[in-house]
């Protein structure tokens, strides 16, 4: 039932959108991903769950990798996440992307999501609520958090400057 559900939420936005090729220009052919249409993935809590904060290594993009240092694996993992929005939404006809610096307390969008042992995101998030990109970060694969050299479930919230806006 769960299942029938979600694959009729993904063919209603999928047949009722417009293509976001004009989105997408100057994004790469990697930003292109295939979206799983695959029901979320659910938190296992008797496992070790960890702030993001608090870990060796937080979950980030193979691109993200060149860099040590948390803050500039953050802001990586942020506009990644960012462009694989905007490549993959596919807008309706009236509807453009706003990129605005995020401002406390009214971000334009926030998410919160775990990343599994896997790299998998599992119980996603999304304020405000849109099936659409919730089915995008369902697809994504990221490489797991560590702590002490061995990979745990890590919380990761995260505020973006993306907006959907009327045109």
């Amino acid at each position: 039932m769960q299942k029938t559900v979600y694959l009729a939420l993904f063919l209603i936005i999928v047949f009722s959108c417009k293509s976001s090729k004009d989105i997408s220009k100057n994004l790469s052919i990697d930003d292109k991903i295939e979206i799983l249409e695959r029901p979320l993935k659910e938190v296992d809590y008797e496992e070790d769950i960890q702030p993001i904060h608090f870990i060796d290594d937080i979950p980030h993009f193979e691109s993200c990798s060149n860099s040590n240092d948390k803050k500039q694996q953050l802001e990586c993992n942020r506009k990644k996440i960012t462009q694989l929005i905007k490549a993959n939404y596919r807008l309706n006809s009236n509807e453009m992307f706003v990129e605005e610096r995020v401002f406390l307390p009214d971000p334009q969008m926030a998410l919160h999501f775990y990343v599994d042992k896997e790299g998998d995101l599992a119980e996603i998030k999304i304020s405000p609520d849109n099936w659409q990109i919730k089915s995008i970060l369902n697809s994504i694969k990221m490489i797991p958090g560590k702590k002490d050299g061995r990979s745990i479930t890590v919380v990761y919230p995260l505020l973006l400057g993306l907006k959907i806006v009327k045109k």
